[in-house]
């Protein structure tokens, strides 16, 4: 879930098809699976990336762009899918650039909350709002994102277990009451 564009801070849809690509080739277990890209879209900010998107997802009818969808279909997604994948930031020198990293991630707890595991690029926000093998998985590199989606496959339990940590800690850390109880605080 994010703009797509190129620019600054991209959500790097780019490197999730391949991912994606790449994990259908060398797993099995991808087999049945789909990759769906939901985000804004207005050109001509754009209109290049997509254009590059679509020609990296050719003929590959598991992939799936949604541009421009509403909260009731955002909220859809979120609740039919299993994993959210989140590469913002990746192949960047962070150090240098820091703005190329995910600031907060509202979009990864949003799925959290849905009981959609998470495995985001270690960068930024998601260091912060993601216990990697706890609540979601934190990867380095594209081997990683694709092994720690392929064993929570394969693992029905730990699925459960890490879906089960990722509600509790978002309930627990970002939830409605927490965000009232720390207003409170600074207020009095």
């Amino acid at each position: 879930v994010g703009r797509f564009y190129e620019h600054l801070h991209s959500k790097r849809q780019d490197v999730l098809i391949q991912a994606f690509i790449d994990a259908q080739k060398r797993n099995v277990v991808f087999k049945d699976y789909k990759l769906i890209l939901a985000g804004a879209y207005k050109e001509p900010d754009g209109k290049n990336y997509l254009q590059k998107l679509k020609k990296l997802i050719g003929n590959n009818t598991a992939i799936e762009l949604h541009l421009n969808i509403n909260t009731d279909e955002l909220t859809d997604l979120y609740g039919r899918a299993q994993f959210y994948w989140h590469a913002t930031g990746y192949d960047s020198n962070i150090e240098k650039e820091p703005e190329k990293a995910e600031h907060f991630g509202i979009s990864i707890v949003e799925a959290m909350s849905f009981g959609t595991i998470p495995i985001a690029y270690a960068a930024g926000g998601p260091i912060e709002t993601i216990i990697s093998e706890k609540t979601g998985f934190l990867f380095n590199t594209v081997s990683e994102l694709i092994t720690y989606t392929g064993k929570l496959i394969q693992d029905q339990s730990l699925y459960k277990t890490i879906q089960k940590k990722a509600i509790d800690h978002v309930q627990n850390k970002f939830g409605y009451k927490v965000f009232q109880k720390q207003v409170k605080s600074l207020l009095i």
